[in-house]
């Protein structure tokens, strides 16, 4: 699904793409599967295994493995996809492209063009970021909790399907660049 010689990307988690940290970002991989067909193959729920500061961390069936920190009583919640790669991992001729990756971040994404991401963003009273570096790279939005699903979906598309148009190489990707 990812193209010739890449491997196939993991199942998809509750209707959003997992990444498995041991495979490499895949850019435009293929349409997900409708969520039904998706979650029948999920099996049983992970257990949490805490981890201290109340931090719980979860293993997924995809080999995705999510960290946990509830906060009750706050309305806000954050989601966030930390990467095991960053630039570090560029090979020659790709250098840049790790700061590219994070300008272009949730400019456009998933068919959504920059002004509709943003006045999603708006409208779940969020913030997103985008930060690369050396070693990882991490996507995250903070939200209020009852838009988690909309935020969740949301930065599955800005990690799995970016979409980067000559006028964001060209400009810098309107963020800083």
């Amino acid at each position: 699904a990812g193209g010739a010689g890449s491997p196939p990307l993991p199942p998809p988690v509750g209707g959003v793409a997992a990444y498995r940290a041991d495979r490499p970002l895949v850019t435009a991989p293929a349409p997900l599967p409708p969520p039904a067909a998706a979650d029948a193959d999920l099996g049983p729920p992970p257990v949490p295994v805490p981890q201290g500061d109340g931090v719980f961390v979860s293993t997924l069936p995809s080999g995705l493995r999510v960290a946990t920190r509830p906060l009750p009583g706050s309305a806000c919640a954050t989601v966030g996809v930390l990467l095991a790669h960053g630039s570090r991992d560029e090979r020659a001729g790709e250098r840049g492209a790790a700061h590219l990756t994070e300008a272009a971040a949730f400019q456009s994404a998933g068919g959504r063009s920059g002004a509709e991401i943003a006045a999603s963003i708006e409208r779940m009273g969020g913030a997103a970021d985008c930060s690369v570096g050396r070693e990882s790279a991490v996507y995250f939005l903070d939200v209020m909790r009852s838009e988690l699903a909309g935020a969740t979906e949301l930065l599955a598309d800005a990690v799995l399907r970016p979409e980067l148009h000559e006028e964001d190489v060209a400009g810098g990707a309107g963020r800083g660049g």
